[in-house]
């Protein structure tokens, strides 16, 4: 059974706003997930992964699919043009813990080398993917 208070859509925007690049992560209630890093220079990854909770504050996470591209605005949305996509297969085995007011996921490493963030405050219990076409 996942951690209720971990499945949700992540980030750490609002804790480095001036940053040209952040960071997100998604833990879905059906045991999959991903990564998503974006720069102002329009480059982005999706990490797709697979995850479950192995010990209270224990995660296991299998790393599946690399997406990369870049991003653009058209008409207000944000567009993803997919250009390059590699099979993984990564396991890490992280601890977590969420602190309150505002709900604060902790990491107690990044789950991949290229995500690199441990902190990501809850943007909300729904994720919405990035690449959706791109399951």
């Amino acid at each position: 059974m996942p951690d209720e208070y971990l499945v949700g859509h992540w980030s750490d925007r609002e804790l480095y706003p001036h940053d040209p690049e952040y960071s997100e992560l998604a833990f879905q209630a059906d045991g999959t997930g991903w990564t998503y890093w974006c720069s102002w220079s329009t480059a982005f990854t999706v990490e797709r992964f697979r995850w479950r909770e192995t010990a209270a504050g224990v995660l296991e996470v299998r790393l599946v699919v690399l997406l990369s591209g870049t991003w653009s605005v058209v008409d207000g949305r944000t567009r993803h043009e997919v250009e390059d996509r590699q099979p993984l297969a990564t396991t890490s085995s992280p601890t977590y813990r969420i602190t309150d007011e505002p709900p604060t996921l902790e990491l107690d490493r990044p789950l991949d080398t290229d995500l690199g963030g441990t902190r990501f405050t809850l943007l909300s219990r729904e994720a919405v993917d990035p690449v959706p076409a791109h399951r």
